[in-house]
This record gives C-alpha cells, structure tokens and sequence, in this order.
C-alpha cells in the first residue's frame, strides 16, 4: 500500500504472517545454503520433499517462501556483490520476501515463449542494485541472459 510520504507498506493477513514467521524461524529460508549464510547445507532432495508438505497444506502461503527462494538461488548465481549484501542475505533471513516479475508484454501469457538477454550497462553497472536501464531499452532486461 503506497504511503503519504512516498514509501511502499506490504499488508499481510496475520495468520499468514504467523506462519511464515515460524517457516523462517526454523532456518527453512536458507536449509540447503551453506553454514556460512545460515544454511543447513541439506541436500536438494531433502529440501524439495520436505517442502511437498507445505505445498500440500496451503499452496498460497507457501508460495511467498518458495518464490524468494527461487529469487535467491538467482541472485545467488548472478547478482553482484552489491545484490547479495541487499537482498540475498535479507531473504535468507527471512526479514524480505522476494519474486521474480515477467512483465513483458509482448510475450503474452507463455513464460517458455520469453527470449531476453542480459549485458552490463555501464562501467558501474555492479553498483546499480536493480540494474535498471533505459525505458527504450527495459524489454531486453533479463537476471541471467
């Protein structure tokens, strides 16, 4: 909800706050990171068929977790210093929730039918956080290219 002083607030129902609380609470956020960002440094397979029995008990709020998670694993393997330090530790934390947003128009409503590219912008290109680019230019924006 946009605020009178510009800010953006993010309005959740309790319930559903609660129980994200005690998903991020019980380290699930980071379970097959490394120790070094908080992790348990579970197997993949592990993680994945504990998770069926989120997805199992209520498909929506499990998916605020499982997005960031995707977002992370992303930022983890393409983002900047700069990007780890600002979101991926964060949602790790499970202090952000993060997603991914396809936005572009021109593609319709089949994801597979996407083709972007990625390149740097600039000579400080590391130390712009969303990587923004001109709006001629924002169709061709993509995290990994």
């Amino acid at each position: 909800m946009l605020q009178p002083d510009g800010s953006v607030r993010v309005e959740m129902i309790p319930e559903v706050k609660t129980e994200l609380d005690v998903f991020c609470q019980a380290g699930l956020m980071a379970a097959v990171q490394d120790f070094e960002r908080g992790g348990m440094q579970l197997p993949c397979m592990m993680e994945k068929a504990g998770f069926v029995w989120f997805k199992a008990a209520n498909v929506g709020t499990s998916s605020y977790p499982f997005l960031t998670i995707g977002n992370t694993n992303t930022l983890l393997k393409c983002g900047t210093p700069a990007q780890l330090k600002t979101f991926v530790e964060p949602e790790l934390e499970g202090r952000f929730f993060g997603t991914m947003c396809l936005s572009e128009t021109q593609a319709g409503s089949s994801l597979s039918d996407i083709l972007t590219r990625a390149e740097p912008d600039g000579a400080d290109f590391e130390g712009d956080l969303l990587g923004a680019l001109p709006p001629e230019r924002q169709q061709d924006v993509d995290f990994c290219g």
